[in-house]
């Protein structure tokens, strides 16, 4: 695996696995937002995947992501990490649960822009389902 930097470069691309069929549009080939609303702590999960190929970033979901949760992976959403600095938020390693784990961070205490940077990012972000030999 290649080694990680300690910060997180704009240009890298990050996946949020996505284990709940409500948080997904396929129509609209998007998450929902709710997929980016950020749990309680403020710190939502994401695996930088830049250098990764396919198999490899559905293989970090399955068995760190819906595996230790007992749930069904549906799909991801990818983005730029460009995106989440642009919402003036920061993507922190935490590589703690794996090495290419990172957190959204600096997330404001207001609900309301709390949830208009969520939809900002999941306009932004790409979703792909799981291919069917995967599910």
């Amino acid at each position: 695996m290649t080694d990680l930097e300690t910060t997180v470069a704009t240009t890298e691309q990050l996946s949020r696995y996505i284990i709940e069929s409500k948080k997904m549009r396929p129509a609209q080939g998007r998450a929902h937002h709710t997929a980016f609303m950020p749990p309680p702590n403020r710190r939502l999960s994401v695996y930088r995947t830049s250098d990764l190929d396919e198999d490899a970033i559905w293989e970090i979901g399955r068995e760190f992501v819906a595996g230790p949760l007992q749930k069904t992976l549906y799909a991801r959403a990818d983005l730029q990490a460009a995106e989440v600095t642009a919402c003036q938020l920061r993507t922190e390693p935490a590589p703690a649960v794996h090495p290419r784990h990172a957190n959204i961070e600096g997330w404001p205490d207001d609900d309301a822009q709390v949830r208009q940077f969520a939809l900002v990012l999941s306009q932004r972000a790409r979703l792909i389902q799981v291919p069917d030999t995967q599910s």
